[in-house]
């Protein structure tokens, strides 16, 4: 898998090609998560031609007076190392000779007309391994380079990362009309195997802002209902540090009691100027619709996101409603695109993720790429994720990364929680832990507590399943030791992914039967399916036929797809549903253990 994702950035024709379609196809402005156009504050940055050297770094290379004359070029790019004859021609790019364990570097003149008002360059760049970028002699900013500055750390994958630099700044104190200059040393990683060669590679441009914008979010995360009411927090971040204020007034003033009780409209203002902010608003009523708007100030250049609809989970007994779905990483943003415009037009107060949220959860760049995508939905529905295996690599290190961008309190290593919402118990698991006993015994605990509370539902979630019919099937693991422990306690239902395919079925433990679901099909390529179901839809477009499938499987397709559930007082329903609203199967109704 790790071999196979690597491979998109640079090497084999197919490689190749991808990385090249992810450079052109993404050149305009993250998107602003704002339901009204936003105010353009684009400023006009024209890059023209690079000239390249393959090689130990000349002296003074990065400086405005080298004389570059005797390098390659100019050409317009993307760089990438020049392949042996394929047996397709290889999309537009810019091809060099490649030295052995040399960085690739790259000079660009670039014009900013209107530098007067230019607040913030932004450089867009994807890369294989590691880059130092310096503008006009000056470091502006390096990612994924060992301490020497001789080779990238890590492989990198394909995604666009945008740098954002304030100007001025220490870093870029100005730029002037014409002929800044533009230098970037590309680094490979040299740990890369036979099939995906030791070479730097990279497309670059440049884009300006002249003010603060919103680049992230607002996104929702972290639900809470407690003695205080309903609440949830906030994020957004902007390319200024800058102060902000969320505006936040009730609109649907039925309360659970049927009565109306009106709240005046709060402001919470976060006064320290970050970058990066969020807020968590608590006191909510339950059952109730929001809107709120999410203003910025940058020493009085202001930006504004909104108005937004937000809905909390109602109290018991009323149905409570979220949704699930997983698997979305690289490549698989347009499929995962029309799941989030589906989610969006359904609206759920939560929506539940079984991981792999983005192909690796380290890199910046596939979080803003995941921001980006998922904006619609993230305004309107708090997220909570359970980590797959591709949320934690680089060897664990994204984990953290990911529970911190959600927020969500630990009750372990980042992985593993609980929250109950609207008398329904949640349960997150870390499948990138399940050999920590510590896990296993909380969550004994955890599910003791759930039941002495008389939760009137509860529901599992986690990336790795114990039972799955595709490409990866389901882990012993999870058999061994989590599924007794679900069963015993009643939980309704177990939600995983990891294998990208639609599968429901009840799988038998020593402590009892559990109800599971397999739902893998938010946007990354889908799995055939490993045998087929005695009902349901049809296993999908696989090659020949079929074995069949344990009396244990209901249902086993391939397909895009989100699940709505619904906890009434009567049960269960789950509603799976493809992005376009058509059912992968009928709602299935559960009669409720409590």
């Amino acid at each position: 898998m790790r071999g196979a994702r690597i491979a998109a950035v640079v090497g084999a024709a197919a490689g190749l090609a991808a990385f090249f379609a992810i450079c052109f196809g993404s050149l305009g402005t993250t998107a602003l998560a704002a339901p009204a156009a936003p105010v353009d504050k684009s400023v006009q940055v024209g890059l023209g031609p690079c000239r390249f050297f393959a090689g130990l770094p000349p002296a003074g290379w990065t400086e405005e007076g080298f004389d570059d004359r005797a390098w390659t070029g100019p050409a317009p790019g993307p760089f990438a190392p020049r392949q042996p004859p394929l047996p397709t021609p290889p999309p537009a790019a810019t091809f060099f000779d490649l030295v052995p364990g040399a960085p690739l570097l790259l000079r660009g003149r670039f014009s900013v007309p209107d530098a007067l008002h230019l607040h913030v360059l932004e450089l867009r760049i994807a890369y294989a391994d590691g880059f130092i970028a310096w503008v006009n002699g000056r470091e502006i900013a390096r990612r994924g380079v060992a301490p020497s500055g001789s080779a990238g750390t890590l492989p990198h994958g394909p995604e666009i990362e945008h740098i954002l630099v304030p100007v001025p700044s220490t870093a870029l104190p100005s730029l002037r009309p014409d002929g800044n200059l533009l230098a970037v040393a590309v680094f490979a990683y040299p740990g890369r195997n036979t099939v995906v060669p030791t070479a730097p590679a990279a497309f670059i441009d440049l884009a300006g802002a002249s003010g603060v914008r919103i680049v992230r979010g607002p996104y929702l995360s972290t639900p809470v209902d407690d003695k205080k009411g309903a609440g949830v927090r906030v994020s957004w971040d902007t390319d200024l540090p800058a102060s902000g204020t969320v505006t936040l007034e009730r609109i649907d003033e039925k309360t659970d009691g049927g009565g109306a009780r009106p709240e005046p409209p709060r402001h919470i203002v976060v006064a320290a100027g970050s970058t990066t902010q969020a807020v968590k608003i608590e006191g909510l009523t339950r059952g109730a619709a929001y809107r709120y708007t999410v203003e910025v100030d940058a020493g009085g250049d202001r930006a504004i996101s909104g108005p937004w609809r937000l809905e909390t989970l109602p109290a018991p007994p009323h149905p409570l409603r979220f949704a699930v779905y997983g698997d979305m990483r690289y490549p698989g943003h347009l499929a995962h695109r029309a799941i989030v415009e589906a989610l969006a037009r359904e609206a759920p107060a939560v929506v539940f993720n079984t991981g792999d949220l983005t192909d690796v959860g380290s890199e910046e760049a596939n979080w803003q790429k995941y921001f980006e995508v998922t904006a619609p939905m993230g305004a309107i529905s708090a997220v909570v994720p359970a980590l797959g295996n591709h949320d934690a690599d680089h060897r664990g290190t994204g984990a953290a990364k990911t529970w911190k961008l959600f927020g969500v309190p630990a009750s372990g290593p980042p992985g593993w929680t609980s929250l109950d919402l609207g008398g329904v118990h949640f349960v997150i698991l870390s499948t990138n832990e399940m050999r920590d006993p510590s896990q296993r015994a909380w969550l004994a605990d955890d599910l003791a507590r759930a039941r002495h509370h008389h939760a009137r539902a509860i529901f599992a979630f986690c990336h790795e399943g114990p039972w799955a019919h595709g490409l990866h099937g389901g882990s012993s693991e999870m058999v061994r030791d989590y599924a007794p422990l679900l069963a015993a306690a009643h939980v309704d239902v177990l939600f995983s992914g990891h294998d990208h395919i639609y599968e429901r079925g009840t799988g038998a433990t020593p402590a009892g039967k559990l109800t599971y679901v397999v739902t893998g099909g938010g946007g990354a390529p889908l799995y055939n399916p490993r045998c087929q179901a005695a009902s349901g839809p049809p296993p999908g477009d696989v090659p020949g036929p079929l074995p069949p499938c344990p009396p244990s499987v209901a249902v086993l397709t391939k397909a895009y797809h989100y699940i709505l559930v619904e906890v009434a007082p009567d049960g269960i329903s789950l509603c799976p549903r493809r992005p376009d609203g058509t059912a992968v199967e009928a709602c299935v109704h559960l009669p409720a253990h409590r």
